[in-house]
């Protein structure tokens, strides 16, 4: 058995690392800040008979949250977890290997305490000096929060699932391989010309504007518009050049060139002198807040910003209530103190007062058409130049088009089922194109990137293989969905 998990170590890693060794290795995160109303004991799931525990659950979302904040250099936050809806994803997760662990019971797959505890002592989590140390095991699951039977059973389920999908991968045959290389390295010779047609090449009537707006006004809405009053604290202190000297050596890391290197002070000294002013004026708008809080003072501006105006942090006003003053944010040249006084919702525009933003969305629209009308015109009369034998990694300039336009062109012709002649659609533009002969590459070039054309063939007919029987196990193995989401106690 031993030999088995060495042999496949690659393969089983992936498989247990998200479930189990990652939460070991990077500790009780995610659900485990805090409590959650379900006992560890009660059902959020049935598969066929098998029931899936919240602990499960737990288990699984931990080990995904680690996995993610590892990957991502400890950027992953609870509020990050809960916008991807993380819980959702580690339920189907849970859900999807119960599909197979009880494919893997009725078709006799298990695991032995020894392939447990064989896999347990060759993990380097748990290893001094490249020994197993049962010390070190005992410490690292008690401080994930776990007890060593939890821990073992979940390693049991991920040394299962891995035996189990080992025994049904496909292997990868020759034809497969041939398939796959024909795709990756066929050589088409073509001929193409590009044909352009920009929205400012376009005359667009009255007539014509009106009728589309009339055709799609309830696209043309007014945005949001949010009345805002506000008090505008500056910051306007003049601070002296020691002062400056002495902030910048205190957030001299906060300045830095392209290369990541700090700058001089001379280098940083318009971008400190900004946050220093702002650093000084900071209190005085706190104050200024809660004197606005209290009805001590006024606000002296009334603003409207519209949705979509970068140029306000409207965010740091959603975040309370209307009527109610937010804490005091940075703006332009200082700090606003502000309350959103009025939500003013969209509504339908007039002709009038979106005919400007329907004549560019038009002439857009009219362009597009055009183009395509022309692409067909020049294809039934296709005169194209002999580019020779491309692939899809060719690097070619060619008038008309940049090489990134002609880099997507060449994605989407070798995406293509058919070698009939055609045309791509690129922004303004069309290259019509003729395929005039095909080839394989060279066999030194397929040889070179044989180890990577067998990977993609095993992945790509084994993913196809999962998926299938996972559709299969569903109607086999009844799911039921018991979960109604967490609850902070």
């Amino acid at each position: 058995m031993i030999n088995w998990m060495q042999t496949h170590k690659k393969k089983l890693i992936p498989a247990i690392w998200i479930s189990t060794i990652a939460f070991v290795g990077a500790g009780f995160v995610g659900w485990g800040a805090y409590s959650t109303g379900p006992s560890a004991s009660e059902t959020v799931a049935v598969v066929g008979k098998t029931k899936v525990l919240v602990n499960d659950l737990q288990q699984k979302y931990n080990g995904l949250y680690n996995y993610l904040s590892s990957m991502t250099d400890g950027g992953m936050t609870q509020e990050k977890a809960d916008e991807m809806r993380l819980e959702e994803i580690a339920l189907a997760e849970v859900v999807k290997e119960t599909l197979q662990l009880n494919l893997a019971k009725e078709l006799g797959i298990g695991a032995t305490d020894e392939d447990i505890a064989k896999y347990i002592v060759t993990m380097p989590e748990f290893q001094v000096a490249g020994i197993f140390d049962r010390e070190l095991y005992e410490n690292s699951i008690k401080r994930a929060g776990l007890s060593q039977k939890s821990f073992e059973e979940s390693l049991k389920k991920a040394i299962i699932l891995d035996k189990l999908n080992y025994s049904l991968n496909l292997p990868v045959n020759n034809l497969d391989l041939e398939a796959l290389a024909s795709a990756y390295f066929m050589q088409d010779r073509i001929s193409v010309e590009v044909v352009e047609i920009t929205p400012d090449d376009v005359n667009a009537t009255q007539d014509e504007i009106k009728e589309y707006w009339e055709a799609n006004k309830e696209n043309f809405k007014t945005p949001t518009i949010y009345d805002i009053d506000a008090l505008y604290v500056l910051a306007d202190k003049i601070p002296t050049q020691d002062e400056l000297k002495e902030y910048w050596e205190a957030n001299k890391n906060s300045y830095l060139n392209n290369d990541d290197t700090i700058k001089t002070f001379e280098d940083a000294l318009s971008e400190a002198t900004r946050d220093y002013k702002l650093s000084i004026s900071e209190e005085d708008a706190l104050k200024k807040y809660i004197a606005l809080k209290k009805g001590e003072i006024q606000t002296d501006k009334k603003l409207s910003i519209a949705e979509g105006n970068f140029s306000f942090p409207i965010d740091e006003l959603k975040a309370v209530r209307t009527g109610e003053f937010a804490k005091p944010f940075i703006y332009k040249d200082g700090y606003l103190v502000a309350k959103i006084s009025n939500v003013n919702k969209p509504r339908q525009m007039t002709f009038d007062e979106a005919k400007d933003i329907v004549t560019d969305v038009f002439k857009v629209v009219k362009a597009d058409q055009e183009l395509e009308k022309k692409a067909n015109e020049t294809l039934a009369n296709f005169n194209g130049k002999d580019l020779g034998f491309v692939t899809r990694d060719s690097q070619i300039s060619y008038g008309g088009l940049s090489d990134g336009e002609f880099s997507m062109f060449l994605n989407e012709l070798f995406n293509r089922p058919t070698t009939k002649p055609g045309f791509i659609k690129l922004e303004n533009k069309a290259v019509v194109y003729n395929i005039t002969d095909q080839k394989l590459a060279d066999s030194s070039k397929i040889e070179e990137y044989k180890d990577t054309i067998y990977q993609s063939a095993f992945s790509i007919k084994n993913t196809e293989l999962t998926n299938n029987l996972l559709d299969i196990l569903q109607k086999r193995y009844p799911v039921r969905n018991l979960y109604q989401g967490r609850t902070n106690e």
